[in-house]
């Protein structure tokens, strides 16, 4: 069972959100459809933060920007659920999951699903690692 907030929708994963020009394949173990309401979530805050500013910042910088949002968010949410499915599904995220998460500089205690940020490992977008 992939990680969701809703248990109602289609269990895949691993793909890419159209939406977003497929550049945030879905993290290992959490539905597509609940990464594009994340990258959504990312997405209006990026956009609340900089008052919609058109061209002051670089598309990359906009990308990464939301992008590293949208694992803040994903982290949160397992730290903190907000409902049952939440709570029943993050019982079930694979060591890919955990992996994935620590490449981006998120440490989980697995017993308590809380985390720790070293803001030090951030690196690009998947589709621009080596």
């Amino acid at each position: 069972m992939s990680l969701t907030d809703r248990l109602d929708e289609p269990d895949t994963s691993g793909g890419r959100i159209s939406r977003f020009g497929n550049r945030y394949p879905s993290p290992p173990g959490v539905r597509d459809v609940y990464w594009a309401r994340i990258l959504n979530r990312a997405h209006s805050h990026w956009y609340r933060m900089t008052g919609d500013p058109m061209g002051q910042y670089s598309p990359e910088v906009q990308e990464l920007a939301i992008f590293r949002r949208a694992l803040w968010q994903l982290a949160t949410d397992v730290q903190e659920p907000r409902g049952d499915a939440l709570r029943q599904t993050r019982q079930s995220l694979p060591e890919e999951w955990f992996a994935y998460m620590a490449e981006y500089g998120y440490f989980f205690d697995r017993q308590t699903f809380t985390f720790t940020v070293f803001e030090a490992q951030w690196i690009a977008r998947p589709d621009q690692r080596s």
